[in-house]
């Protein structure tokens, strides 16, 4: 009964030093960058969301860092929420989505001399929102259309 017990401890101080290690750098793969050049077009790259205790970084798909900032650098941290009507999917399926909107979701991440506007996934933005909160210590200021 007690190697029973000392195994099934065992396991949860494991398993616990598993989860604790893994919240340490959290990434959220399905991102966008959108960022705009001198010349006033956007530009929009696929890449990894890293949220970790020091700061936030963009890396594009082939690796190379678009964005970096330490939480002692951002000045602001803003989450909105946009809707925008589905004319594509509406025209290709079926007239009804005309009249039916998709919700976005925007992290904008302010610091000294740049800025950087991250599309994020439905299925992550609410892990990226409670992420950052918790890594910086403050409030995400929320906007919703």
């Amino acid at each position: 009964m007690t190697r029973r017990m000392l195994g099934l401890g065992l396991a949860g101080v494991v398993l616990l030093a598993g989860v604790a290690g893994a919240q340490e750098v959290n990434t959220f793969p399905k991102s966008m960058l959108i960022q705009s050049t001198p010349e006033g077009k956007s530009v929009k790259t696929k890449g990894l969301l890293r949220v970790d205790r020091e700061g936030v970084r963009f890396e594009a798909g082939d690796g190379r860092r678009l964005y970096e900032a330490g939480y002692a650098a951002i000045t602001k941290l803003i989450y909105e929420r946009t809707k925008k009507p589905r004319y594509s999917a509406g025209l290709l399926l079926a007239w009804p989505l005309l009249f039916t909107k998709e919700k976005q979701h925007y992290l904008t991440f302010e610091s000294e001399g740049s800025y950087a506007f991250v599309k994020m996934h439905k299925s992550q933005y609410r892990a990226a929102i409670l992420t950052l909160e918790a890594n910086s210590g403050r409030d995400v200021e929320r906007l919703v259309e």
